[in-house]
């Protein structure tokens, strides 16, 4: 017996050697800090100086290749972290796997973190909190092609997100495709103005007298609070600089109410099917129980409406709710959706 040990251990030794010398490849993940001009003067004292994560393919350092980027948004109160929980979506080995198995081309993924004072930014530019759609399309694109091997057009450029992210994704892809060639945004909010949702919630917002006041009274009242610094931001109106969209009887403010509609996704959409050029991939997704019930009547008539316009676009219903599978869903859809519609 002692000679086929002998061969089993020379040949287990020969085996490790051999993975030592050639082990699996993978990308890495580094996290980086980015300034961004278009957020220096907010009010609200967030930092101009971003934490952004980004991930490198596999063979990024030892090759000359110029990959194309995904900007991937988070939702709202999460911040670029979470892409790389497992429990959540787990993205650096889920691309590696990706990658390796040939289901969609090397791609640079970059994750900032848009968490504000009010919990998120709706990615939107702000006189009260800084200008973050112009962080993203402008600051942090022209950050990420001047210090990475990228393919530096728009046609090598996609932008994705998940709920908030997601809105984020579809209103900055279509606000920008110069910048932009494909979007995908995972049950996307705000997708219409929502009266009788926003109501209730912005009659108690407008009875506090300070933040920490209307982020104890729950999260209703705090993304009302978020949109209005988002949508309609006002600096002389104490004591949160902001214009609410309806009165402390509930009764609508039309001006005000007519700032938060040219925010939804639906004013947006209006306006992107009359402009040039257009986005080469355009798609979004919800849900079939998504808990807001916004949402979900909002992606579908998302969907009749970019289909009555003429907007070449997919949409997918899910069985799930609104955080359901967002790994699978990544893997299965919006990463090779990605691969599939950016041009190096």
């Amino acid at each position: 017996m002692r000679p086929v040990r002998f061969i089993f251990v020379v040949f287990l030794f020969l085996a490790i050697a051999a993975f030592a010398r050639d082990p699996k490849p993978h990308g890495q993940v580094t996290q980086i800090t980015v300034h961004s001009a278009a957020l220096e003067h907010n009010h609200v004292a967030d930092s101009p100086d971003r934490e952004v994560s980004v991930y490198l393919p596999p063979g990024y350092e030892s090759s000359a290749q110029r990959y194309p980027v995904v900007y991937l948004l988070h939702g709202y109160t999460a911040t670029d972290r979470g892409w790389m929980d497992p429990g959540y979506v787990g993205l650096p080995g889920m691309m590696d796997h990706l990658i390796e198995r040939h289901t969609i081309d090397p791609m640079i993924i970059v994750m900032p973190n848009c968490f504000n004072r009010f919990g998120g930014s709706f990615y939107t530019n702000s006189i009260l909190t800084g200008n973050w759609e112009d962080f993203i399309a402008r600051d942090l694109v022209s950050y990420v092609d001047a210090h990475y091997r990228t393919a530096a057009k728009a046609t090598a450029r996609g932008i994705a997100g998940h709920s908030m992210g997601g809105y984020g994704a579809l209103r900055i892809g279509m606000d920008h495709p110069e910048v932009f060639s494909a979007a995908y945004g995972m049950s996307p909010c705000c997708s219409f103005w929502d009266e009788k949702g926003d109501r209730d919630f912005v009659k108690l917002d407008l009875q506090a007298k300070t933040l920490q006041e209307i982020f104890q009274g729950g999260m209703g009242m705090q993304v009302e609070m978020a949109f209005a610094a988002a949508f309609s931001p006002n600096l002389h109106n104490r004591p949160f600089g902001v214009e609410w969209p309806f009165d402390a009887k509930g009764k609508p403010v039309p001006a005000v109410v007519a700032l938060w509609k040219a925010n939804m996704l639906d004013e947006i959409t209006a306006r992107y099917a009359g402009a040039t050029p257009r986005l080469r991939g355009l798609a979004f997704d919800v849900g079939r129980d998504d808990e807001f019930q916004d949402i979900l009547t909002g992606a579908r008539t998302l969907d009749q409406q970019m289909t009555k316009l003429g907007i070449a676009h997919d949409f997918y219903e899910y069985e799930g709710t609104h955080n359901s599978r967002i790994g699978e869903r990544m893997e299965k859809f919006v990463l090779p959706f990605m691969s599939k519609n950016l041009k190096p």
